[in-house]
């Protein structure tokens, strides 16, 4: 079984977030645009927000305010 760590690591890959499982749908779109860690999703996330939400098309579980580790907010 394969587990997660809280919270994971910039180097860990990016299966490793919540909501991601892996082989999942996302983790396998995710893959196919070369988005294999944890740094290079956040990196998406906050320089090109909607290209990520494009790669994911219908991922609307990133809120406005993603939040990446308790108490910690991303805008």
């Amino acid at each position: 079984m394969y587990k997660k760590h809280y919270p994971p690591a910039l180097q860990d890959e990016v299966w490793r977030l919540d909501r991601i499982g892996k082989d999942g749908a996302f983790h396998k779109r995710l893959s196919k645009e070369g988005i294999e860690t944890v740094e290079q999703f956040l990196r998406l996330l906050v320089m090109h927000p909607l290209k990520l939400r494009n790669v994911c098309e219908i991922m609307l579980w990133i809120p406005l305010k993603f939040p990446l580790f308790s108490g910690c907010y991303m805008e």
